[in-house]
């Protein structure tokens, strides 16, 4: 399937592919990590750089969304990555609507864990 990606999906997804895993998903990381990264014209045209946090920032807009090719077990990859993300980035209660989109796009399904109340309702 063919997912027209912006420059956050990109880096996003390239900050998850896993570094060891069986031959055949490493087969498909290979690709995407092909297929994901930004050319060097675009880099120079979003005017990428990383600031003293650490964050990468862009100018938006410059740079149009790039199709991707993604199979079956792409896609299966990038969901667990995402859905591992989401888990992480939920706990730092630090989830962006830029994520979300991102969950939505590749109908990742993520469940927060159920928040234990501090009352005892219903308990005698």
């Amino acid at each position: 399937m063919e997912y027209a990606l912006s420059i956050y999906d990109r880096f996003t997804l390239l900050s998850f592919l896993p570094p060891a895993q069986s031959y055949v998903t490493m087969r498909v990381v290979m690709d995407l990590m092909a297929a994901l990264p930004l050319s060097e014209t675009e880099l120079a045209d979003a005017q990428v750089v990383q600031g003293t946090d650490g964050f990468l920032r862009w100018k938006t807009g410059v740079v149009p969304d790039k199709a991707v090719e993604i199979g079956a077990v792409g896609l299966s990859i990038i969901k667990d990555g995402l859905a591992q993300r989401a888990k992480e980035l939920d706990a730092n209660q630090a989830i962006t609507v830029e994520f979300l989109r991102l969950l939505d796009r590749f109908e990742v399904v993520y469940s927060p864990p159920e928040v234990e109340s501090d009352s005892k309702e219903g308990k005698s």
